[in-house]
């Protein structure tokens, strides 16, 4: 029993009686503990067994109404796996059921989910399912004894095999067939085996042979299990390969291969007993397809025309999925040693050796030279010249005695080696292309003449012999690093915010000079930082000097330019990765703006923050160039002098009022034209910024209701013409932009591209790859 009852550490084993059974029992526990095997959890349908084993000490008292359900976890890759793995069924009784968890198991592999990640909503459909079913597996009952439906003397007992394969799974399933002396017949299901499909797509008949092998492998193991009962034994499958056909509905192994539920699989007596016609007699059995043909059938078949198409030959290596010369001939190298130990053939041993690696590269230029000058071959071969039709009629080709066409030339008395007298034909191929791949790359990437050069020393390759040169090298991912220029993109479309009309500073982009020494009060030395508050649609500024970086200090100057300049409703500011050069200042900056208390205060006012993307500094353009506009005019002020915080806020009021009245517009020549536009119109229409001019002086001019009215609508009148202004002679010479010099050489970046991100590291190699 020990020998033929252990499956792993599990024993499964039977008896006719409890007192049989008992014995067994306790004698295979004493057997194995003298091992020092502890043999425990010992589990039996009856009662009266589970009794006299607490009495002995065999086992324990609440083992007999052990909880064996399976628990189901999470919706994971984990889960699916750990619930699959607790399902033992060596038998094989739920194989339609537990085969469509093992699909689910695939198709989540070929997914590649993270283990615990959640299953996408198809997936999760099948195992809620699959999961729901598993309760209606408690109410199963299979029958212990295989021959109990037939009373009496057997007279005959048969084993029949059924096989079937589908896309999705493969396998067997095994009945007894017996007959008792009466003529009853009776049927049994005795184990199943089934396996998923591989991951490499196979052919349908190519999964067939796979299911047969398995039946065959199933009498293997049942042959030594039921030696001397079984009187025959039949192997069905419904597969022509296989030289046998039944109805595909009645082959119970189907139900294996596509998956069936627990509710179908708990009343289905195809699969516990077999099909219907088992259990019959065997006139209505399942014939097999191929009959006997007569003669006469052979000679009307003779007279029947028949087209056939014979299919090519598929070679074991194919260059095309090769990308390296060297890792092709050394495949080929050890293929060709493969070979020649299964004839029998004197072969070396270890590593390959310069002459395997030489064999397979002649082994390479007789099949493309084959494949390209077959004929041409054949004549030379028979001592034939080649006709003057042909493409190397002009090399004066010739074959030597390694059967390698090469070149006649007329270098015979050169002192030179062989091949550089006699240099093999080449046609284009990809081999080819390998050959001249491996040369640019052992000749340090050189060119085009350097390289063919270095194939000439060996091959030649016959017209178009530059052409083949450049295209190869065009293909040297190195050399393509090193020749690509930074790429140029058309011009984006303007955001909304920048090209409609609305109050100034009600759209403002935010950003940062770096630090700035100036004096303290004790002689001393200290940093302090310029914040800049642009306008993108008036391009007015606004300048702030704050003592440091932090976030009171950022606070506070925000409220000073809302309370001066007001209506802010969007800021737009830099990323963090934007600058490298000044990469501490800007991480500074973003860690102020993230800080919850900014965020409030921001919220509070009802204005809208928005970063720019990453590694994108050409959206924040628009403060960008004022920026450039303050650092330029301080260098050629300030020089090397050393300011007071007072002195500093001086100059830098001085100096918004004077980017403010900067033209945003270009002057004309005319006397009559009027005058540019300015920043400053828009921050405070119709007044003149050299002669200051008080409300109440204008207010002691007019002298009724009614002259005040037609002031004011001249005014609104006169910033409406303001804007008509701003819209003519600013915003449409926006519209035109610089685009590319060559649009016919030159191609707009597109979704899907493979292109070089220029970062810190100087060499094009180190750079890393991007896509979009």
């Amino acid at each position: 029993m020990l020998n033929g009852s252990l499956y792993a550490d599990d024993l499964c084993h039977g008896a006719d009686d409890v007192e049989s059974a008992f014995n067994l029992s306790s004698d295979a526990v004493s057997i194995l503990s003298d091992a020092s095997f502890n043999l425990r959890k010992l589990h039996t349908n009856s009662k009266q067994l589970h009794d006299l084993w607490i009495q002995n000490g065999l086992c324990e008292e609440n083992s007999f109404e052990k909880d064996n359900k399976l628990k189901v976890l999470e919706n994971t890759k984990r889960s699916v796996l750990s619930t699959a793995a607790k399902v033992f069924d060596p038998v094989g009784f739920l194989s339609p059921f537990v085969v469509r968890i093992k699909r689910l198991m695939q198709q989540i592999w070929e997914r590649g989910l993270d283990w615990d990640s959640k299953l996408p909503e198809d997936l999760e459909s099948k195992w809620k399912k699959w999961c729901a079913e598993i309760e209606v597996l408690g109410e199963m009952k299979i029958e212990r004894c295989y021959f109990s439906r037939v009373v009496g003397k057997m007279d005959s007992v048969e084993v029949h095999i059924f096989s079937d394969a589908s896309i999705v799974a493969y396998g067997a399933v095994v009945y007894f067939r017996y007959v008792n002396l009466r003529g009853e017949v009776g049927t049994s299901f005795v184990m199943s085996k089934s396996r998923i499909s591989p991951l490499k797509k196979l052919s349908l008949p190519r999964l067939e042979l796979m299911g047969a092998l398995i039946a065959a492998r199933l009498w293997k193991y049942l042959s030594k299990v039921f030696c001397g009962l079984v009187d025959g034994v039949f192997l069905w499958t419904d597969s022509e390969i296989c030289l046998c056909w039944i109805k595909g509905l009645e082959n119970p192994a189907d139900k294996l291969t596509r998956g069936e539920n627990s509710h179908t699989l708990l009343n289905d007596s195809v699969w516990w007993q077999g099909p219907v016609w088992l259990r019959g007699s065997r006139n209505h059995w399942p014939r097999q397809k191929f009959e006997r043909v007569t003669d006469e059938q052979k000679l009307e078949k003779l007279n029947t025309s028949v087209h056939a198409i014979l299919p090519q030959t598929e070679m074991i290596l194919d260059e095309n999925k090769f990308s390296n010369l060297r890792k092709l001939l050394r495949v080929t190298a050890w293929v060709k040693r493969f070979v020649a130990k299964l004839r029998k053939k004197t072969c070396e041993s270890g590593t390959l050796s310069a002459a395997e690696i030489k064999e397979a590269e002649e082994y390479w230029v007789r099949r493309v030279q084959f494949e390209n000058y077959c004929s041409d071959i054949h004549l030379l071969k028979k001592n034939k010249p080649v006709p003057p039709l042909s493409k190397i009629y002009s090399l004066v080709p010739y074959v030597d005695d390694r059967g390698i066409l090469r070149v006649k030339g007329r270098l015979e008395q050169a002192e030179l080696f062989h091949n550089e007298k006699h240099p093999a034909i080449l046609p284009k191929s990809k081999f080819t292309d390998l050959i001249i791949m491996s040369e640019h790359e052992k000749f340090f990437h050189s060119g085009v003449v350097s390289t063919l050069s270095r194939v000439r020393n060996n091959f030649w390759i016959p017209r178009g012999r530059r052409q083949v040169v450049k295209k190869v090298i065009s293909e040297c991912l190195i050399c393509k690093k090193y020749a690509l220029k930074p790429a140029k993109q058309l011009t984006g479309q303007l955001p909304r915010d920048r090209v409609v009309e609305s109050p100034p500073f009600a759209v403002v982009g935010i950003d940062f000079t770096g630090a700035i020494t100036i004096k303290a009060g004790d002689q001393s030395c200290k940093k302090v930082y310029i914040a800049l508050f642009t306008c993108a649609v008036t391009r007015a500024v606004h300048i702030e000097v704050v003592s440091d970086m932090s976030v009171k200090s950022f606070i506070f100057a925000l409220r000073r330019f809302l309370s001066r300049r007001g209506g802010c409703k969007v800021i737009y500011s830099d990323n963090a990765k934007s600058f490298r050069c000044s990469c501490e200042i800007i991480k500074g900056f973003k860690a102020i703006i993230v800080d919850p208390s900014v965020q409030e205060f921001i919220s509070s006012k009802g204005v809208a923050w928005k970063f720019i993307p990453e590694r994108a500094p050409w959206w924040g353009g628009f403060w960008e160039r004022l920026m450039k506009s303050i650092k330029d005019p301080l260098r050629k002020i300030l020089g090397k002098a050393l300011l007071t915080f007072e002195e500093l806020t001086t100059i830098m009021t001085e100096l918004e009022c004077v980017l403010n009245n900067r033209p945003i517009t270009y002057e004309t020549n005319e006397l009559g034209e009027p005058r540019c536009l300015t920043p400053s119109l828009f921050l405070l229409p119709g007044r003149d910024n050299s002669l200051s001019e008080h409300f109440l002086e204008i207010f002691n001019k007019v002298v009724d209701r009614e002259t005040l009215t037609r002031r004011k609508l001249y005014q609104s009148r006169l910033l409406k013409q303001l804007w008509t202004k701003w819209k003519d002679q600013y915003l449409l010479q926006l519209r035109t932009a610089l685009n590319f010099t060559n649009p016919s050489s030159e191609r707009n970046l597109k979704s899907g591209d493979i292109v070089l991100v220029e970062g810190p590291k100087k060499s094009k190699l180190l750079l890393g790859y991007g896509s979009g």
